[in-house]
């Protein structure tokens, strides 16, 4: 098992070598809404004074994205179903065999919904649980009922044969849950995924912060085996190219509700805007995205020479919205990062 595991790995790698040197953006996220159903209180997003896209223009943006080999449309929000056209969308990109993931917190989804997510053939749904305390996750969302409309999801899409992860941003108040999400994933055969980097909100606003979990919490993560055990089991940027800090920019990109084309979807670094301009135009030519490209690791003065990089999954868009520096280290992954080194110790 280790042996085929490496040898997946290593084509992984070489194919994000190969696609980040030739620019192939193969993996782009797509942000159709921030209208959302939920009031989570740790959403980053933050709505703004724009029209989003419409469906024509989404459409003729995925027709672009064809013509630069994109492979993988990850469509998300906001809830992406709160958008009356999401099907038409998804079936057009579908049509035009591109593979596609979703994220969603599942509170819309009812039986008729999970058969023509089925249709879709996803590469696969991720829904958002935040503990199997409704007291919990309910007050987390900031909606009563959200925890058994999103159960009830995970079941009807488990029912249609759909590939699903659970994704749990672990906070003070639901990480003593945890283990029960991983007993619940196990049993529906998902996928599992927690992260602990609640993240500051888009226009730089910090509050969020005080919800995030501790040394001692981050120990116990760490050390479980369950979680070290699960494929991609705490998020972060876990895909090393090379001497690059981050493939964001390189074979991936995002673009959000407002058409801004953007490296990450956490790097509010607006690179262009798709009513403006052409993907192509914007992917080749962009300064900003020229500059991100530039960047290595020896750029990274702070970072570079760190006895802790080979634990650390250092992430730019989290160092600009906590300094507002893509070059500085992100605190929190340095906080990660030494308690990984001294588990290994």
């Amino acid at each position: 098992m280790l042996q085929a595991t490496s040898a997946v790995s290593r084509g992984q790698s070489t194919v994000a070598t190969l696609t980040s040197n030739k620019r192939i953006p193969i993996y782009v996220f797509f942000e159709l809404t921030r209208r959302c159903n939920l009031l989570c209180r740790h959403c980053y997003l933050v709505k703004e004074k724009r029209p989003e896209l419409p469906t024509e223009k989404v459409k003729a943006i995925i027709r672009q994205l064809r013509s630069e080999n994109t492979l993988i449309l990850n469509f998300s929000g906001g809830e992406v179903l709160t958008r009356k056209d999401f099907f038409s969308v998804a079936e057009y990109a579908r049509k035009l065999n591109f593979g596609v993931k979703i994220f969603t917190n599942g509170t819309l989804i009812d039986d008729f919904m999970a058969g023509k997510l089925a249709e879709l053939k996803p590469l696969r749904v991720e829904i958002s649980i935040y503990g199997m305390d409704s007291k919990i996750h309910d007050k987390i969302t900031g909606v009563k009922g959200s925890l058994e409309k999103s159960l009830n999801a995970l079941r009807l899409l488990r029912a249609h044969k759909i590939p699903l992860r659970i994704k749990t941003p672990l906070m003070k108040s639901n990480f003593s849950g945890y283990r029960e999400i991983v007993r619940l994933a196990k049993r529906l055969g998902a996928k599992y995924q927690f992260d602990p980097n609640i993240i500051p909100k888009l226009d730089g606003e910090k509050s969020v912060l005080r919800f995030r979990i501790g040394r001692r919490e981050l120990l116990k993560l760490f050390q479980d085996p369950d979680v070290n055990a699960n494929e991609d089991p705490v998020s972060g940027n876990s895909e090393k190219i090379s001497d690059l800090p981050c493939s964001a920019g390189h074979n991936s990109c995002a673009i959000n509700a407002y058409g801004d084309v953007q490296a990450c979807a956490i790097l509010p670094i607006k690179l262009g805007n798709l009513r403006e301009d052409r993907f192509s135009h914007i992917w080749r030519n962009s300064p900003g995205l020229n500059y991100l490209r530039s960047i290595r690791l020896s750029d990274l003065k702070a970072c570079s020479k760190c006895s802790l990089l080979s634990y650390c999954n250092r992430c730019p868009g989290l160092a600009y919205l906590e300094d507002g520096n893509i070059l500085e280290r992100a605190y929190r992954a340095c906080v990660l990062s030494k308690i990984k080194s001294e588990i290994h110790e």
